[in-house]
């Protein structure tokens, strides 16, 4: 559908459905946002959830198909579409604007306690993207970062197991990770590009 100037608030704030899997739906919300605002996005955050986990002998082809798309190519054609905008924009501004990309920690370890290869597969490929897209888009002032967050599944929250594997003994706030996000696409990180950062209580590093 087309979103162009959606659901704004007096504010600026918007709620927009987007269609992840349809290029032109996120293009016309980046659009809107661009309409609306005046100017470019300065930053980017796409943070989404797999569609569902299942053991490796019993994914079948068409699940696994969908948890790349709900999460990988999602998260390129969010970031293609968002750069494609500042770039469009880019006016006398030497530094654009970031791009960050959330996913989990079964990106970088597997977890004998979780059945998802599909959704490690797809929090792999948000890795090497993030590092990938830093270098393509580093010489056009766009930084781009992954983000690992661990610790935020609600049946983390109360699992004596968990907790005690967690240097910290505790589990993730939301804002713990937002806060993270809002320190990389802020200026206190302006020379920080191509990093994937765990947000975990320590989890990686025990």
């Amino acid at each position: 559908q087309d979103l162009v100037g959606a659901g704004f608030d007096v504010e600026g704030n918007a709620e927009l459905a987007v269609n992840l899997s349809d290029p032109s739906s996120i293009e016309s919300a980046f659009a809107g946002i661009t309409a609306q605002w005046g100017r470019a996005p300065d930053a980017v955050v796409h943070c989404t959830n797999p569609s569902h986990t299942a053991a490796a002998v019993t994914e079948s082809a068409s699940e696994w198909d969908a948890n790349q798309a709900d999460e990988l190519r999602a998260a390129f054609l969010v970031a293609q579409a968002g750069a494609r905008e500042m770039l469009r924009l880019r006016g006398a501004r030497a530094e654009l604007g970031s791009v960050v990309l959330v996913g989990s920690l079964a990106g970088s370890r597997g977890a004998v306690r979780s059945s998802g290869v599909s959704r490690a597969t797809a929090d792999g490929g948000l890795v090497g993207m993030a590092r990938q897209l830093a270098v393509e888009w580093g010489g056009d002032g766009i930084r781009v970062n992954a983000v690992q967050a661990g610790g935020l599944d609600p049946q983390f929250r109360n699992n004596p197991d968990y907790l005690a594997r967690v240097p910290l003994r505790r589990a993730a706030a939301p804002r713990e990770v937002a806060e993270v996000c809002q320190f990389l696409v802020s200026e206190a990180s302006s020379y920080v590009t191509g990093v994937v950062l765990p947000v975990d209580g320590g989890l990686l590093a025990a």
